[in-house]
C-alpha cells in the first residue's frame, strides 16, 4: 500500500521535526506498509519511552494512540 498524499505529509512532518531538532539519535519515525500504520517513537538512550501509532480504522480514516512507557 502507498501513502496518500496526506499521509505522506503526515509522514514527513514527523520526520521533519525529528531532523530540525537535531533528534534523530532520540526519535524515528516510519510507515509499515503491510498494516497501514505509521510510527514515532522516543528514546532515551536505549530505551523506548514514547510511541504514537496512527491506524487506519474499518472506514479507512486514522486514528492514533500514544503510548508512554515510564522510565526505569
Amino acid at each position: 500500500m502507498q501513502l496518500t498524499n496526506k499521509e505522506q505529509e503526515l509522514l514527513s512532518t514527523y520526520q521533519n521535526w525529528i531532523r530540525e531538532n537535531k533528534l534523530n539519535d532520540k526519535c524515528n519515525s516510519y510507515f509499515i506498509s503491510k498494516i497501514s500504520m505509521l510510527v514515532f517513537q522516543v528514546w532515551e538512550l536505549e530505551k523506548l519511552i514514547s510511541e504514537t501509532i496512527w491506524f487506519k480504522n474499518e472506514k479507512q480514516d486514522w486514528q492514533y494512540y500514544i503510548k508512554t512507557l515510564e522510565p526505569v
